[in-house]
């Protein structure tokens, strides 16, 4: 089995044994915001939008097994152009709206990139 998949199955393993519940995650903890933010920012460079999306409140999680965030999420169009390692803190927000669900595959505490695994917005 290759070193990241034997990581992976730890990780969840793990989760399960120590019980994490959906309810043991906020929508304001830093990971799930580092994970709602990486899965926008590669949303934009995946599509031609004009304006880039950022991410405005994040409404769901579920399961939060500390390695996958399954979440849908509020984004809202920015006056920045979609450009290429933009930084969409100092971006206003304009006009548009749209809800995304993103799977975001990550490993804390590890030097292993992240992988978004579901990237569909209305």
């Amino acid at each position: 089995m290759a070193p990241f998949f034997m990581l992976l199955h730890t990780a969840v393993v793990a989760s399960f044994l120590m019980g994490i519940h959906p309810e043991s995650v906020s929508p304001t903890d830093p990971e799930v915001l580092q994970a709602a933010d990486y899965a926008i920012g590669l949303h934009n460079l995946l599509n031609n939008y004009t304006y880039a999306f950022k991410v405005t409140a994040v409404k769901l999680i579920f399961p939060p097994a500390r390695v996958m965030y399954k979440m849908t999420v509020e984004v809202g169009q920015t006056v920045c152009e979609n450009k290429p390692n933009i930084t969409l803190t100092h971006c206003k927000l304009w006009n548009s709206m749209m809800t995304c669900d993103f799977v975001v595959l990550t490993v804390p505490h590890t030097h292993i990139p992240k992988r978004l695994l579901k990237d569909q917005c209305n």
